[in-house]
C-alpha cells in the first residue's frame, strides 16, 4: 500500500511538471515575413489585446518604421471557443490607406491559420486609423502558448499570406496562452460503488 501511495506521488509530480514546462515554453514564429518595405509614417503604433479577465497586453511600438518585431515576449491569456477584441493603432499619411489580417499558428509549425481579415483597404483621410478587430481561437488549438501574428499594409502594400508581404507592410508576434475549455463531469448513474482496496 505505502509503495502503491509513493508511486502515484511520483506520477502526480511527473504530470504537474510536464503541464508546467508545457505551459510555460517561450514561443517564436516558424517563419520570418518577408517582402516588407519601410516607409516613414506608416505604422502599427499600437496593440491591445483584451485577453480572459484580467489578462490584457497592451504594446506601445510608436512610428518606429519597422517592418517585423517580435513581440513573443508579451503575451495574453485566451480559451479555446471564445472570441477576443483586438484594437490596432496606426500612424500613416493622410493619402495612405489600411488593411490588416491576423493569424494564428495554432500547432507552432508555421501552417498560420487566418482569423481576421479587414478586407478592403480603407482610407480615413487622416494621419492615424485605428482597427477594431476581434478573432476567435479555434478548437484545433493544442493548450500551451501560440503566436498570433498581426499585419498591416499601408498604400499600395499587399498580403500574399501570413510569411510574406508585398511593399509597405508592418508585421507583429505576439503570445496567446491558450486554455482548454474545461470540461464539465456529468452523472449518468445515481449508483456509485466502492469495493474497498480497489
Amino acid at each position: 500500500m505505502v509503495l502503491k501511495q509513493a508511486l502515484a506521488n511520483i506520477c502526480l509530480k511527473v504530470v504537474v511538471f510536464i503541464l508546467l514546462l508545457i505551459g510555460n515554453q517561450t514561443v517564436k514564429a516558424q517563419c520570418i515575413p518577408s517582402g516588407m518595405q519601410s516607409w516613414d509614417y506608416f505604422n502599427i503604433s499600437n496593440v491591445q489585446i483584451n485577453g480572459d479577465g484580467a489578462s490584457q497586453l497592451i504594446n506601445f511600438s510608436g512610428g518606429d518604421n519597422a517592418v517585423y518585431k517580435d513581440f513573443t515576449s508579451q503575451s495574453v491569456n485566451v480559451t479555446v471557443g471564445n472570441t477576443y477584441n483586438v484594437t490596432i493603432d496606426h500612424v500613416k499619411e493622410t493619402w495612405g490607406n489600411v488593411k490588416v489580417k491576423m493569424w494564428i499558428d495554432y500547432e507552432g509549425n508555421g501552417t498560420y491559420i487566418e482569423v481576421y481579415d479587414s478586407g478592403i483597404a480603407v482610407n480615413n483621410n487622416q494621419s492615424t486609423y485605428t482597427t477594431n478587430a476581434s478573432f476567435a481561437v479555434g478548437n484545433v488549438s493544442i493548450p500551451g502558448s501560440v503566436v498570433l501574428r498581426v499585419a498591416a499594409t499601408y498604400h499600395g502594400g499587399s498580403i500574399t499570406d501570413a510569411c510574406t508581404f508585398i511593399d509597405r507592410a508592418e508585421v507583429e508576434d505576439y503570445t496567446l496562452n491558450v486554455t482548454p475549455i474545461s470540461a464539465t463531469p456529468i452523472a449518468v448513474n445515481e449508483e456509485l460503488t466502492v469495493t474497498k482496496n480497489s
